[in-house]
């Protein structure tokens, strides 16, 4: 399961930069939903590789570290992910902000709040204009998770396969 979420994974994160204002609904959810499902298939399956691998008194600290570093990775996604979408973003609204002085107000709160970008203070060819820049700043930040989707795919094809121990020792003794 862990080698078909890892694929699943990677299938979604590329769908994604098929992503663009005019796409509907439909396709944004069964984008997500394809990328969720190859998490979901891969990463609880992880951790239980990891507890079939080692002994019983051992399994808490591999749980827990398998389990830490999840987190501890999925924080760092998070932060790539907004640190390049505002990167991109403050250059986009500055080109529009030279384009559209009198709308500088308007274009800078839109870089703390995405729904300003629909404001009626914003005409309307410049709103096609705001709403494609973020859309572009977003396929940059997708374009810079396909290395780390193929790298998750090459290291879950590299656990190696162990038969699960159904009976455990008790390992703390009282």
């Amino acid at each position: 399961m862990v080698r078909v979420g890892s694929i699943l994974v990677a299938v979604g994160t590329c769908l994604m930069l098929l992503y663009n204002p005019s796409s509907n609904m439909g396709q944004r959810i069964g984008f997500l939903f394809i990328s969720g499902v190859g998490t979901g298939l891969s990463m609880q399956a992880t951790v239980i590789a990891a507890q079939a691998a080692v002994k019983g008194k051992d399994m808490a600290v591999v749980s827990a570290s398998a389990t830490f570093l999840r987190t501890f990775g999925g924080m760092i996604a998070c932060s790539i992910i907004v640190s390049v979408t505002n990167s991109q973003m403050r250059t986009k609204a500055k080109e529009l902000i030279s384009q559209y002085p009198t709308y500088a107000s308007a274009l800078l709160d839109s870089l703390k709040d995405q729904s300003a970008a629909y404001s009626n203070k914003i005409p309307g060819d410049l709103q096609s204009k705001l709403v494609q820049a973020w859309s572009d700043s977003y396929h940059v930040a997708f374009y810079t998770f396909i290395p780390f989707s193929v790298l998750y795919i090459v290291l879950c094809w590299a656990i190696k396969h162990m038969e699960l121990n159904t009976q455990r020792k008790k390992t703390i003794q009282q």
